[in-house]
């Protein structure tokens, strides 16, 4: 692992567990183990490591995706596995950056919300294509895009409210809304 890649690891759980803006450079080389000033050896700005944590984030997911999904033969199949890993990505269980870039997006500039939207239109693009083939195959009938964002706002808040030792078990989450987005067959 390259110095980079342990200041993105450490900086995205610093951000993910006191956020971006009380994260201080500091605590980051700290983390590291580095003095403070060594990480612009290898990154701008602060918001660039935010940035770089967010990229890494999605492609990771999207990796676990191109993966998974060619393994399975239904539709149905698919959609749920990539409901399990959106929320898996959400909990962080496939890293600690991917809910960043819902809970930090507002601290990018303009230009880092430039550079960071070819990996988002990557993804939404994997789930607009699962989202296509679920709708001609009559698994869901509403319109795509608003099944999206029905189920991007079921997943985003679910670190909020879900206790992974509480009553329900993520399986259990992944079929509830899985449900709720399915017609009945």
């Amino acid at each position: 692992m390259t110095r980079r890649d342990e200041i993105v690891r450490h900086a995205g759980e610093l951000f993910r567990k006191k956020g971006y803006a009380r994260t201080t450079v500091r605590d980051i080389g700290e983390k590291v183990g580095i003095q403070s000033g060594s990480l612009f050896r290898h990154f701008v700005s602060k918001e660039e490591i935010l940035l770089a944590v967010m990229v890494k984030s999605i492609d990771d997911v999207i990796a676990v995706i191109k993966s998974e999904l060619p393994k399975l033969e239904t539709t149905s199949e698919r959609l749920r596995t990539l409901i399990r890993i959106e929320l898996c990505a959400i909990l962080n269980q496939l890293g600690e950056g991917f809910i960043l870039s819902v809970t930090e997006w507002d601290y990018l500039s303009d230009d880092g919300k430039a550079a960071i939207a070819p990996h988002v239109e990557r993804y939404n693009a994997v789930w607009a294509d699962i989202l296509q083939e679920a709708q001609t195959s009559g698994l869901i009938r509403i319109d795509n895009s608003v099944l999206r964002e029905l189920l991007r706002g079921a997943t985003r808040h679910v670190p909020a409210w879900f206790d992974q030792d509480g009553p329900i078990s993520l399986d259990q989450l992944v079929d509830a809304i899985f449900e709720m987005a399915t017609v009945r067959q």
